[in-house]
């Protein structure tokens, strides 16, 4: 696989060593959903497997595009700038897609009891996808990063990419052993720049012990990337949570803040579309 450039967004050696900063920030799942829905960007699956929706997930792409797109157009990332010099950069992120289809909670909890697995599954059966990123200024239309995110997100749907490379690496693990599927998904996330996630939690609140359970912020810590970015819903709200090597990105809250603001101006944009057709 072909390694993306050094870039701010890149990890340097080693840094899947080195100390991570966890930062959260709450965004409106009803913004989410007012840009999914004016874009058209909901289609039903093919793949009874996928339990993602990929309209939230291309509303929710289109806003990391669009801050991609402004993080690397500004003078601190101190690489070439203009049209030439963003067409020669490459970002691409890696998108974990769980395959195993998801049981409800009366099949879990019959077999929590019984023992059995009753057409339920333990764990995940977790392909992968590469997604690559749009980089270029929308200023005029915002929208353009929703459209460019969902044209690839269809396509990459359309594909067997994630149950590829899942069996691909289940038959790898069964032939040459652990260490040799533990390589090749090191490699695959050393090769890119980043990790993104949109998961979709439960829409009523869950109690655990008695205690309510105000919202859900998921990690991970240990692979080769100094940025990862994870969209949880919970309820009416999304939990973005970016885990960062702290030498690399030491303003992590000013990293949210750019992320806010970049859905603001595409929630706005996609508002003034609804009002011009109206």
């Amino acid at each position: 696989m072909l390694r993306d450039p050094r870039t701010l967004f890149k990890g340097a050696e080693g840094v899947e060593f080195r100390p991570k900063r966890f930062v959260n920030r709450t965004l409106s799942l009803d913004d989410v959903k007012y840009v999914k829905n004016t874009m058209n960007c909901v289609r039903g699956s093919s793949n009874p497997g996928y339990t993602f929706d990929y309209g939230e997930r291309c509303a929710a792409w289109g806003d990391l595009c669009g801050i991609v797109s402004v993080l690397f157009s500004e003078n601190r990332l101190k690489i070439i700038s203009g049209e030439s010099g963003r067409k020669s950069i490459k970002v691409r992120s890696t998108l974990l897609v769980n395959l195993r289809k998801t049981p409800g909670l009366h099949a879990l909890a019959t077999m929590m009891q019984s023992g059995k697995d009753n057409g339920a599954e333990w764990g995940n059966r977790l392909g992968y996808m590469i997604l690559p990123f749009h980089i270029a200024m929308h200023d005029d239309d915002p929208l353009e990063y929703v459209r460019k995110a969902t044209k690839v997100a269809r396509r990459k749907k359309s594909s067997m990419e994630s149950i590829f490379t899942y069996w691909s690496a289940s038959m790898i693990m069964k032939i040459f052993g652990i260490k040799a599927a533990a390589s090749l998904c090191y490699g695959m996330m050393r090769n890119t720049t980043l990790s993104f996630s949109n998961m979709a939690g439960p829409t009523e609140q869950v109690v655990f012990y008695g205690h309510p359970i105000v919202y859900i912020a998921p990690s991970v810590y240990g692979h080769p990337h100094a940025l990862t970015m994870h969209y949880q819903s919970y309820m009416n709200i999304i939990k973005l949570v970016l885990a960062v090597e702290e030498e690399q990105f030491p303003d992590a809250h000013e990293l949210l803040d750019d992320f806010a603001v970049s859905l603001k101006l595409i929630r706005e944009a996609a508002s003034g579309k609804n009002t011009r057709h109206t």
